[in-house]
């Protein structure tokens, strides 16, 4: 194979294997592209998929944050986007690069010495790495074969910037994983709770859990609550007058998490006089749902563009959101709920405890009590939607200050000497 050829093989994200040798000249020649690229440069390394990544929804959460985060903190800096796809099955190190963007995306296999050493160098030589949840240092296919260790954190974790978005191991005992993969993440969440020279999390109860579950301070811990509707602080709280005249909306996935079944199961049951609107993607799924429960209440439901969906969270007085209590949602700061507070939705919650609102005082109706036909008078459930922009205010307020704490930080790490990238990865 010609060595022209071969310099190719960056732009294709999917190939058939190669032998040995070809294979470690491909991925000698890529090491040698993204040498070129960062050297004598200051760098990022983050350790996320791209946003724009067509295998990912842009409308999922993770893919949303990192996708804030490079708006608000990376743009137009020199960064490397490092991916352990867990769909990467061939023996080839992807390499995806934009000179004038000033990024490059790396997609390799964790189960390859020669590609995870080339990334731990990579991390090791930047003057920052932002690390996109505990997910990222883990191997994406467990197996005594990774090479993608926890004896590799050391070289880059005292100058990282770890963004939870969760408390992983949780996360996998709610989805039931294999133990071995909880015991892994409790490992990886344990080290980073000590070395990360910063944490971030999008509430002040996942810092206590954290502290709580592995015995340790987190001495540099920022709260970032999720990109907040482009930040904005005028009130779209409407005056409620009509108490015969309700509307109720849900706007979301139907994941079994979501308890959406749960949900008509409630609206079946209550007694209260509403317009129901369900804005949900698949509408076959919930039409089958639908017919599965003999369903007979009138609701409006369907996907909606974001012009329209904001047009029906803007003439919406309640919005469901029920979710179990369970560690995972304790520390939790849902899109879904951010939005309600922003237009006035006052939320129908089976639990309170989620994330911090319960300590900001969030006002909501009991799932219970709307099943008994109980709701506020129409003045009370304004009072309580001015209520709950106010929370809206504070956690726009507390991204803020995290915003500028962040910048400064990504800033002086920039600043740094930067030397010259051996051809020693």
């Amino acid at each position: 194979m010609q060595i022209a050829k071969l310099k190719n093989i960056f732009k294709v994200q999917h190939a058939i294997k190669v032998p040995s040798v070809v294979h470690e000249l491909q991925v000698d020649i890529g090491a040698l592209k993204i040498y070129r690229f960062v050297n004598k440069r200051a760098y990022a390394c983050i350790l996320a998929p791209w946003y724009e990544d067509t295998t990912f929804a842009p409308g999922d959460g993770y893919i949303q944050r990192i996708r804030d985060i490079d708006d608000n903190i990376f743009k137009n800096r020199v960064r490397l986007y490092i991916y352990n796809s867990p769909y990467w099955t061939t023996n080839k190190l992807g390499f995806y690069s934009n000179l004038e963007e000033d990024y490059c995306y790396i997609i390799y296999n964790d189960s390859i010495g020669r590609h995870v050493t080339i990334v731990t160098k990579l991390l090791e030589k930047a003057n920052i790495c932002y690390i996109h949840s505990i997910y990222r240092l883990m191997p994406s296919i467990p197996s005594e074969n990774a090479y993608w260790t926890i004896s590799r954190f050391n070289r880059f974790m005292r100058h990282s910037i770890v963004d939870l978005h969760g408390i992983g191991s949780e996360e996998m005992k709610m989805y039931m994983r294999p133990q071995t993969e909880i015991d892994n993440a409790e490992s990886i969440e344990r080290y980073v709770a000590e070395n990360a020279k910063y944490c971030i999390g999008v509430t002040n109860r996942m810092r206590e859990v954290m502290e709580e579950k592995y015995a340790v301070q987190l001495q540099n811990y920022l709260v970032m609550p999720i990109g907040l509707l482009a930040e904005e602080t005028q009130s779209q709280v409407r005056k409620h007058e009509n108490q015969d005249s309700i509307a109720i909306v849900y706007s979301g996935g139907l994941q079994k998490w979501q308890r959406i079944e749960d949900m008509l199961d409630a609206v079946e049951k209550s007694t209260v006089n509403a317009n129901y609107w369900f804005c949900i993607n698949d509408t076959d799924e919930f039409e089958q749902l639908l017919s599965q429960k003999c369903f007979s209440k009138k609701i409006q439901y369907g996907h909606k563009t974001s012009k329209e969906l904001k047009y029906i969270l803007s003439q919406s007085d309640y919005g469901f959101l029920i979710r179990d209590d369970n560690p995972v949602n304790q520390v939790a700061c849902p899109t879904k709920l951010i939005e309600y507070l922003y237009y006035g939705i006052v939320p129908i919650l089976e639990t309170v405890n989620i994330g911090d609102f319960a300590n900001m005082g969030l006002k909501y109706v009991s799932l219970q009590d709307y099943v008994s036909g109980i709701m506020p008078e129409s003045t009370v459930q304004t009072e309580m939607a001015n209520s709950n922009f106010r929370i809206f205010q504070q956690l726009v307020k507390q991204r803020q200050v995290a915003l500028r704490e962040i910048k400064r930080i990504v800033a002086l790490s920039y600043e740094r000497k930067v030397g010259e990238m051996n051809n020693d990865i």
